[in-house]
């Protein structure tokens, strides 16, 4: 059986890095705007980016937001190539 994992790990840090880089790629500096915007705090957007725990319904809400897809979102995570790949082990 696969050892439990923390539940802030390495995964959650990669998730939360590529929603702090969506965000400022749509023009949002700070988490007020987008907090506003999508109707969330702002501790949560924070919590979010610093790979806190997120629900898959978060994560559909955010997908949504952005425009993105789920298979979009994470086509990055699976490349041979990327350097995010060691964090998804």
């Amino acid at each position: 059986m696969a050892e439990k994992k923390e539940v802030s790990d390495e995964r959650m840090k990669a998730i939360g890095e590529k929603f702090r880089k969506m965000r400022k790629e749509a023009g949002y500096s700070s988490y007020d705007k987008i907090a506003y915007d999508l109707d969330m705090s702002r501790n949560q957007i924070s919590r979010i980016e610093r790979g806190e725990n997120i629900t898959v319904a978060t994560l559909l809400f955010m997908l949504d937001a952005f425009g993105v897809s789920p298979s979009e979102f994470f086509e990055e995570f699976g490349g041979k190539n990327d350097p995010l790949l060691e964090k998804l082990k």
